[in-house]
């Protein structure tokens, strides 16, 4: 009899062993439960990204003006004014005055000379008709005229610079017609000893019966003048 009791007891002990056992199981279920249960409820955490630092306020801009920045067009310059031409009415006030000294003149048959020996003297001279051959010349009552120049020194001179003008009773310019082929320039240089010729077709302003040249061959030089009735 006292066996039984002592394996009925162990046995009553092994069943409160295991009831508490499996109490102590449940909780720790049911703790484990809750803890993943409110893992799952809570919101991820989301990384806070670092504050930038506030921007600097922005200072005004500074334009240097470039040296290659394109200049103003000049303003256009007024136009020269335009004055008639004077006329050919040979009353004189028409003269041109020649901007050079002139050797006292001599007459139209005699010879001239320079102040450097170098002599001048008119070849031949006729009345004649011009006509318009060149730009902006006109038809009318002229004379052809041939001078030559000698070569009196000892060295070889220059007639690329010599000049010759006409002048009427008047003191009116002629016109001297470039475009004639038979007008033909003094040009080059001419030996000592040596005479050069050039022949010219002037447009005369008028009816005139004494005829004026001024002859200069040397830049700054006294040019030398003839005179007379044709």
């Amino acid at each position: 009899m006292g066996s039984g009791r002592e394996r009925g007891r162990q046995a009553g002990r092994r069943r409160l062993r295991r009831r508490a056992l499996g109490g102590v199981l449940v909780l720790i279920l049911g703790v484990v439960a809750v803890v993943v249960a409110l893992n799952r409820s809570a919101p991820p955490e989301v990384p806070v990204a670092a504050e930038a630092p506030p921007a600097a306020p922005a200072s005004p801009t500074q334009v240097t003006p470039s040296s290659a920045a394109p200049k103003p067009a000049p303003s256009p310059s007024p136009l020269p004014e335009w004055s008639p031409a004077p006329e050919e009415s040979g009353t004189g006030d028409d003269v041109l005055v020649p901007d050079f000294d002139v050797l006292d003149p001599v007459e139209l048959d005699e010879e001239a000379r320079f102040e450097d020996g170098v002599g001048a003297r008119i070849a031949t001279i006729e009345r004649d008709e011009v006509r318009a051959k060149g730009p902006g010349e006109s038809a009318g009552e002229g004379v052809l005229v041939t001078v030559e120049i000698e070569n009196t020194t000892r060295e070889d001179i220059s007639l690329d610079a010599v000049v010759v003008d006409f002048y009427d009773d008047d003191g009116v310019p002629a016109v001297v017609s470039y475009g004639d082929s038979r007008t033909i320039e003094f040009a080059g240089d001419v030996a000592p000893g040596r005479t050069a010729r050039a022949t010219y077709v002037a447009r005369l302003a008028g009816a005139t019966q004494s005829l004026t040249l001024i002859v200069s061959y040397e830049p700054g030089a006294p040019a030398v003048s003839f005179t007379g009735k044709m």
